[in-house]
């Protein structure tokens, strides 16, 4: 804005010393072709010197007409170039404002002043840091977007695999209670065949009972763990065998809250009998150490 105006007033004074100097020169001519002066006129009746004050007057107005000539033609060039500079300037101004997005290069033109390319540098500099940075803000958000999407994606993965899980222990342990009550089913029916006294049931599966039933007197104390596993039988199953015996009167012991059965036959039971029968009034610790000795445990 300050440029612009410094170019505006240039013009105008060159264009007053322009219009000077032509209103100079335009009276100068009038004066030449209005006809002799009065100092001329004084010295046309001298003798001898008038032609030569006549002729010297002649050559100083021809010098001085040449010379306002080339003044005149001299203020007509500078009134051009003024012109061209104030075209230029205004070309560049209209240039800076429209902006040069195309290539995005300053051209260094004629008439471009140092202020004006030092404006259209900076404006390039705010230009290129503004897309620098949102090209920052972009690559964020899609670093952001994908990180968010990883989160999510795991997540959805670790859900679908604990769901995995938990439908497989399901279906396990689904097959594995079906499992034993058919185990459980297949020992009952055994049982109640045994209790009736079929013989005709009396084949493979009781022996299994059999040697279920001598296992336990032969160790005499069981785990009942180590019960199941001998069998391959969950320990649930192995217990509800157990009892079933017991009810049945095919084994006779005692069952304690640890988890072991103390098998006792029926001899030992009468002797334990027999023993408080004949000591009448005993105590709990004397049928405990009379136990011990007619229970024969497994090394004894």
């Amino acid at each position: 804005m300050n440029t612009d105006l410094l170019l505006l007033v240039v013009a105008i004074v060159g264009l007053v010393l322009t219009m000077g100097t032509i209103l100079y020169m335009v009276g100068y001519f009038q004066r030449r072709t209005s006809g002799p002066t009065a100092a001329e006129e004084d010295a046309e009746p001298h003798a001898g010197g008038g032609a030569r004050i006549r002729n010297r007057g002649g050559l100083d107005g021809l010098r001085r007409r040449r010379r306002g000539e080339n003044e005149l033609v001299n203020a007509e060039v500078m009134v051009e170039e003024r012109q061209a500079e104030d075209d230029l300037d205004e070309d560049a101004a209209s240039d800076d404002d429209s902006g040069d997005d195309g290539g995005g290069t300053l051209f260094a033109r004629a008439g471009t002043s140092r202020r004006e390319m030092q404006k259209e540098l900076k404006r390039q500099e705010r230009e290129e840091r503004r897309k620098f940075e949102e090209s920052q803000r972009e690559e964020l958000k899609r670093q952001r977007e994908a990180k968010d999407n990883a989160y999510r994606k795991k997540l959805d993965d670790d859900e679908a695999i604990e769901t995995a899980k938990e439908e497989a222990a399901a279906a396990e342990r689904l097959v594995k209670e079906k499992q034993e009550q058919a185990d459980f089913d297949k020992w009952k029916t055994l049982f109640s065949v045994d209790e009736a006294g079929s013989d005709a049931a009396l084949d493979e599966s009781d022996s299994l009972v059999q040697d279920f039933v001598d296992y336990i007197e032969t160790h005499k104390v069981v785990v009942l763990e180590d019960l199941a596993a001998a069998f391959r039988l969950p320990t649930q199953t192995a217990i509800r065998r157990l009892t079933s015996l017991v009810a049945a009167n095919r084994l006779s012991g005692i069952l304690d809250d640890r988890g072991k059965f103390i098998s006792i036959t029926e001899d030992e039971m009468d002797g334990v009998a027999k023993y408080i029968c004949k000591r009448g009034r005993v105590s709990l610790a004397d049928v405990a150490r009379e136990s011990n000795k007619l229970v024969r445990l497994p090394g004894h």
